[in-house]
């Protein structure tokens, strides 16, 4: 397999989309070779907002007509400012990416426009926006810890022999041919919450619910997911034990403003905690969003699940019988990380 590149591709677009990007830095002029040599598009550096500010990069201006094109969010255009000619040549592109590379490289050692242009990426990866400069960014971060190195995600766009969008096929036919790696970025994002620790409890309290019973209330926070996210136990948690478990993300207007005859939301609530008081034990995590007018999306759910499995493993469960809305479903989320669904139960 090849070891200084990676094929990642878009899982969740409705049309396939994928980048080739760098994933080893030891021999960055061979790797730069290659992928221009694979890919002949545009190079772009996934940068985070500390390394932006650093360099004290611009922003380019988006017209309001480009809005709606969901454009990328990119720097201006820079190049090394001594030791290039043109800008073009992989010795040039590879100057300048040492320059980024380098923690005690300063703004005066780059000038714009240039030939490069640097890509705006969410500090949390793919935990955080799910898109491909973010999984670009995440690769760099995992495969490089040495504090010698400010690792930023080197990438290019993958287009088929027609400089159109790849199909899946070919993303797959390509990187055979090459001997390439090829990722997901939901292969990412479940390796991430597999080997990071990404939740903390912040608060514990007893507290009455509408039943009369008492439950204890545990409150935790995430830095790649706002807001405080709750797990209400039901009991005492038993090592070994299948747990009755409900996990739902937050709907605040259906939750909170309608009752169980007009939001399934709310009456999977409601019958959650009833079942939890029948079998005298039971979790219900929580799962709060950015906004409360935010739309569901298979790509968040996915992300927001795999907070709601760490939430489950921080409290000593293990294995669940998980309460569902949807009996067919399947929950990688939980399933994934550690978390054993030894049967379903529907709500309703």
């Amino acid at each position: 397999m090849h070891a200084s590149l990676k094929v990642i591709w878009d899982s969740f677009a409705e049309q396939p989309q994928a980048i080739l990007c760098v994933y080893s830095f030891q021999s960055l002029t061979e790797s730069m070779q290659e992928l221009i040599s694979f890919s002949g598009s545009q190079t772009y550096v996934a940068i985070n907002p500390t390394q932006a500010t650093h360099f004290a990069l611009e922003r380019m201006p988006i017209q309001d007509g480009a809005k709606k094109n969901k454009l990328r969010p990119l720097y201006q255009s820079i190049d090394a400012r001594e030791g290039i000619t043109t800008g073009i040549s992989v010795d040039d592109r590879v100057q300048l990416l040492r320059i980024l590379l380098n923690p005690k490289s300063q703004p005066r050692d780059i000038v714009r426009p240039g030939h490069i242009f640097p890509c705006a990426v969410h500090a949390g990866g793919t935990l955080a926006t799910i898109a491909l400069p973010e999984a670009a960014y995440d690769i760099a971060q995992v495969s490089h810890t040495d504090k010698n190195i400010s690792p930023i995600g080197i990438f290019h766009d993958l287009l088929d022999e027609n400089g159109n969008l790849p199909s899946e096929a070919f993303i797959k036919n390509f990187a055979l041919l090459h001997n390439l790696e090829v990722l997901s970025i939901a292969d990412i994002i479940i390796n991430r919450l597999k080997h990071e620790r990404l939740v903390t409890q912040e608060a514990q309290a007893n507290i009455p619910i509408k039943s009369g019973a008492k439950v204890t209330l545990c409150v935790f926070t995430s830095p790649v997911l706002a807001g405080e996210h709750l797990a209400v136990i039901h009991g005492e948690i038993q090592k070994g034990a299948v747990v009755p478990v409900r996990v739902q993300i937050e709907n605040i207007l259906q939750d909170v403003f309608c009752d169980s005859s007009e939001s399934i939301s709310r009456r999977a609530i409601d019958k959650s905690m009833e079942y939890f008081g029948s079998q005298g034990s039971g979790v219900f995590v929580y799962i709060r969003k950015k906004s409360s007018l935010e739309k569901d999306s298979s790509k968040n759910v996915f992300r927001e699940y795999g907070i709601g499995a760490q939430i489950l493993k921080s409290i000593g469960v293990q294995k669940i019988e998980l309460l569902t809305t949807n009996i067919s479903a399947t929950l990688e989320g939980l399933e994934t990380f550690g978390i054993e669904v030894v049967r379903k139960r529907s709500l309703f």
